[in-house]
This record gives structure tokens, C-alpha cells and sequence, in this order.
């Protein structure tokens, strides 16, 4: 081919709107060729008796710091040379070449004086990368305290949350540190804060060893601190033996203020939300209604434990937490019913029900527990057994008027009422039955909700009876909406629907609130105000989003 001939309208006319991108290897590597040779250089960096000569225009674009120098201030952008006082001399190098490599060798040497700097740069990726080798490769339980404090030095949250759950983890050896001895009572209240159910003692003995470090003028945090301990956990036999070995006897008022209070200390202390995957129950999460935390019990309970593995009934009573019912890995539906208690972190098998069930309405009323219809390989059931935790039997009483799967049990004015629900007849049901265990007899409410409601939460507020989100009956999917219905007037209507759709979520009421938590799909917590009529959203958490149960504990 003539190349000659080969015009521009020609080509234009071949190609089109085809293109390649080239991409030439190595194609900013001349600059820091150029930088090592000094050429163009147009500024010289001094820091203390180490200087490096650069390019203005590589490092304001590399640190927020030399762009606003550079640009910016009129006076040192005409200068070519400038004396830094904010970073380490050893790293100047370093920081200069990072920003025409983009490479920086880390170390556990260097960490910490980085870190500084790179805050010092305004360069926030650097920083981070900092703040995660700290965590990945300096963070251990004789670190863990001066991390905590590092942590407010550079505003890291991650840092803080990762340095206070090694703090948990190795409390009782941490609280013999001076550094530990010698905290602020903020940064312990902060540490208590994170309070795992599964380190109550632990937790309970560092804060004696740190009032009785300075008893003098620690001694009038004592109500405060312990208010963040769930004491009620506690014999009186532990309470008196450890706190006499550890406690002089000059100070035995403190002795005897914590053991004759330990009930008050009780009341004052943090109730939480205990919830369960109802897909693999084999973790529990904890919520800290107080402080708006969430926390992970880390102890995993063997799978030959449990045999729920999916849509059992749950239900919390004496601060306990318990499974009822559902199916198994091989998807057979079963009788058993687990227990577990936060304060042993131990799950127990107890008697098995008399029927096979899955997906049951079940809450507890004067000490018992009820567990109200579900379905298995017979269809949906109507059938009802209540469970006596003292003599570990079950009981059936008197079926519920109408077979119902998947429904919500709430106790109420010393009644159960078994809220929605669906059956295979009608779907998602609208109805409610009562459960008087003075008659022994059902009956259903004259007034029926607005719209039939499976897989929903219900909860007694102030009075009132609430039913939130799940499927509905019209429209076939999951809902926001909340109905509340009053009793004096017997009638049903809505309010503020939830921020979020939600079905298969846990629903508790506390201090004149609702609380709806996760669910399938959703990993939130809002809170209702009914006072306002309105809803807000909590922390979140890495909640499973396949189902949650669970109930409130102290």
C-alpha cells in the first residue's frame, strides 16, 4: 500500500469511532530519577540536618499540606526552600519518595513516628494504612492500653473499638498494669462500657483493684462504676470471700455497701437486647440499651448442642434465653427446647414439648412460658403447651381457635395474646386470640388489624398493644407499617409506619419505647418515641439478616 495515499479523511473514514488506550510502563518513574539527580528541582524540604530537594507540583499533589502551601501561601510558593518542624527527620526521605513512588516501607519501628507525620501531611490513606498494621501487627494484651490512649491522639475509632476488645479479652492480667492502675475514670467507664456478658467477673475484679488502687479518692466512683456490672450475676458467697481477700479491713464499708446494695446496683445496671440467628443459632449478640453498643458473645457453642438450626421459637425469662421447637440440619422438625444463660455463656438442653413445631408464637407470663401454634409435616397447627422452668415438665392446655404459623405472642393485662400469624387457608392473618389463664379458654378479639401480618413484631407500650411490619396479606410482601390497638376503645389504627421494612425481627419495648432490631434483609435498629408519633434510627450492627428472635435481660 502507497502510504502516501494514506490521507487523514481516509483513516477517518476506516476507523471510526475505534480506539486503544496506551498505557507506557513506568511512565512516572523519571521523575524520581530526576528528583535523585536534582534536575527541575524547584524546592529543597529541611528537617532539622536532613534535606531533600523535590518538585513542588509532585508533592502538593501527593499531601494535602505541601497543596496548600504551595499554593496558597504567597510567600513560601515563591521560596525554594522551606524548613519543616512537623515530621520526624529519620522519615523525611521516606515521605518524599512515597510521593513519587506511591511505596512506603512500614515497620514496628517506624509505625508510631509515620503516623504522626502522615496525620501532620493531612494524608488520611497513610494514616489509616498506619492505623491497620497497628491493629494487625502491634495490638496484643501488653499493648492493648497504650493503643486505647493512642487512639484519641489521632481521632481513630477503629483503633479505640479493636484496642478495648483486647482489653476485654485479657482484663484480669491488664488490670495488674500500672498504666492500667493509674487510668482516668473515663477511659474506665469507656472500657466498661464494652462489657461482654462473658467477662462479668473479670470486669467486676479489675474495677476493685483500680478504686482500691487509690481507695482514697476513688472510693466515691463506686455506685457509678458498678452500675455498668451486672452484679446480680454474683453469689453472696463470691461477693463476700473475694472482696474480703482483696479489701483491707479499714475499708470494709465498701464490703458492705456493694453486698447490702447489690441489688440496687441491679436495677441501676445496663439491660440489654440478647438476639439469636434464627438460621444458625450458635452465637449471641448483645445489645447495651444504655449505651448504645452492640457486642459479640464470642464463645461458639458446639453443633452438637443445639439441634435448632432453623425457625425455632425464642423467648427470653429470668434472664434467660430460650429456643423452642424448630427444624434441624436435616430439616426434620423437633420437640427440643434449649436454654442459655448469658451469665455461664452455657447452653442446656431441657424436657422436649410434646408436639414437633416449627416457626411457634412463644413469650412467657408469671413465670412460665408458652409456646402457641406453628406448623410441621401435619399442616399448620392451633395447638398450645405452656413449660415450668421449676419442675422442667410441659403442659398442654386448650387449642387456639384457629391454626397459626408464624404469628407473635405477647403477654398483656395477665392475659397471651397471639397477634397475625398465616395459615395455608387464608395467608397472612388480621386477627388476635386471648388467652385468659384464670378461664383456661381462648377467644378472638372483636376488632381485627387493619391488615393481615406474618412474621411480625409485636410489643405492649404504655398500655397499648402494637403490631410492626412482616408480610401482608394484600400485597404480598414485607411491610413498615405499624397498627397500635387500644384496649378501652377496642379498636385498631395506625401510626408512624418504621424507617425500614422488616420481617422476622425481635420487637421489645423499654423505658416507654419500641425497639425493633434487624430482621431478614436488615441489619438496623430504630427506636419509636409514641410521645412524637416517630421513629430513629440506633447503631447498626453485623447483624445475621436471615431472622432474629431474642428478648430484653438485665
Amino acid at each position: 500500500m502507497d502510504e502516501n495515499k494514506l490521507s487523514d479523511s481516509k483513516i477517518k473514514e476506516t476507523v471510526q469511532n475505534k480506539y486503544k488506550i496506551y498505557r507506557r510502563r513506568c511512565h512516572f518513574s523519571k521523575f524520581e530519577s530526576m528528583r535523585n539527580s536534582n534536575l527541575l528541582c524547584d524546592i529543597t524540604i529541611k528537617v532539622k540536618d536532613k534535606e531533600c530537594c523535590a518538585h513542588k507540583v509532585i508533592l502538593a499533589a501527593a499531601y494535602g499540606y505541601f497543596e496548600h502551601l504551595f499554593i496558597q501561601n504567597e510567600v513560601v510558593k515563591k521560596n525554594d526552600a522551606i524548613v519543616l518542624t512537623g515530621i520526624e527527620a529519620a522519615n523525611l526521605d521516606s515521605i518524599i519518595r512515597f510521593a513519587y513512588t506511591g511505596q512506603i516501607k512500614i515497620t514496628e519501628f517506624n509505625v508510631l513516628s509515620l503516623l504522626r507525620d502522615f496525620e501532620f501531611l493531612d494524608e488520611i490513606d497513610m494514616k489509616d494504612a498506619c492505623i491497620e498494621f497497628l491493629k494487625d501487627s502491634y495490638l496484643t494484651s501488653e499493648t492493648a492500653l497504650q493503643l486505647y490512649k493512642l487512639s484519641d491522639n489521632f481521632n481513630s475509632i477503629s483503633l479505640k473499638e479493636a484496642s478495648k476488645n483486647m482489653i476485654s479479652r485479657h482484663l484480669p492480667s491488664i488490670s495488674e498494669n500500672t498504666e492500667y492502675l493509674n487510668m482516668h475514670v473515663d477511659a474506665l467507664k469507656d472500657i466498661l462500657s464494652e462489657n461482654k456478658v462473658s467477662y462479668e467477673r473479670e470486669y467486676f475484679e479489675g474495677t476493685i483493684k483500680w478504686i482500691m488502687h487509690d481507695v482514697a479518692n476513688r472510693k466515691s466512683y463506686l455506685k457509678d462504676l458498678m452500675s455498668y456490672i451486672q452484679i446480680s450475676i454474683f453469689t453472696s458467697d463470691y461477693l463476700v470471700n473475694y472482696l474480703t481477700k482483696t479489701i483491707p479491713h479499714q475499708h470494709s464499708d465498701i464490703i458492705g455497701e456493694i453486698v447490702s446494695n447489690s441489688g440496687d446496683f441491679a436495677k441501676n445496671s445496663d439491660k440489654r437486647i440478647i438476639v439469636v440467628d434464627k438460621k444458625k443459632p450458635h452465637s449471641i449478640q448483645m445489645y447495651n440499651l444504655r449505651v448504645d453498643t452492640w457486642s459479640v458473645d464470642s464463645w461458639v457453642v458446639a453443633r452438637s448442642m443445639i439441634s435448632h438450626e432453623n425457625d425455632f421459637g425464642c423467648c427470653t425469662l429470668n434472664n434467660k434465653l430460650y429456643l423452642i421447637g424448630g427444624r434441624n440440619d436435616f430439616g426434620n422438625f423437633t420437640t427440643d427446647v434449649t436454654v442459655y444463660d448469658p451469665s455461664t455463656r452455657y447452653f442446656k438442653k431441657l424436657s422436649p414439648m410434646n408436639n414437633q413445631r416449627s416457626d411457634p408464637a412463644v413469650c412467657s407470663l408469671n413465670g412460665y412460658l408458652y409456646v402457641c401454634g406453628g406448623w410441621n409435616k401435619l399442616g399448620v397447627l392451633n395447638v398450645v403447651e405452656r413449660y415450668d422452668p421449676v419442675t422442667d415438665k410441659w403442659e398442654t392446655l386448650p387449642s387456639m381457635k384457629n391454626p397459626r404459623s408464624d404469628a407473635a405472642a405477647v403477654a398483656f393485662d395477665d392475659c397471651i395474646y397471639v397477634v397475625g400469624g398465616c395459615n395455608r387457608s387464608a395467608g397472612a392473618l388480621d386477627s388476635i386470640e386471648r388467652y385468659d389463664p384464670s378461664t383456661n379458654q381462648w377467644s378472638i378479639l372483636s376488632a381485627s388489624m387493619q391488615q393481615g401480618r406474618a412474621g411480625l413484631g409485636a410489643a405492649v407500650l404504655d398500655g397499648k398493644l402494637y403490631a410492626c411490619g412482616g408480610d401482608l396479606t394484600e400485597v404480598s410482601c414485607t411491610s413498615s407499617t405499624v397498627e397500635v390497638y387500644d384496649v378501652e376503645n377496642k379498636q385498631w389504627r395506625y401510626v408512624a409506619s418504621m424507617q425500614e421494612i422488616r420481617l422476622r425481627f425481635v420487637l421489645v419495648t423499654h423505658r416507654k419505647q419500641l425497639y425493633a432490631i434487624g430482621g431478614i434483609a436488615n441489619s438496623t435498629v430504630e427506636t419509636y418515641d409514641p410521645h412524637t408519633d416517630s421513629w430513629s434510627f440506633l447503631s447498626s450492627s453485623d447483624l445475621p439478616m436471615k431472622g432474629l428472635a431474642g428478648g430484653i435481660i438485665t
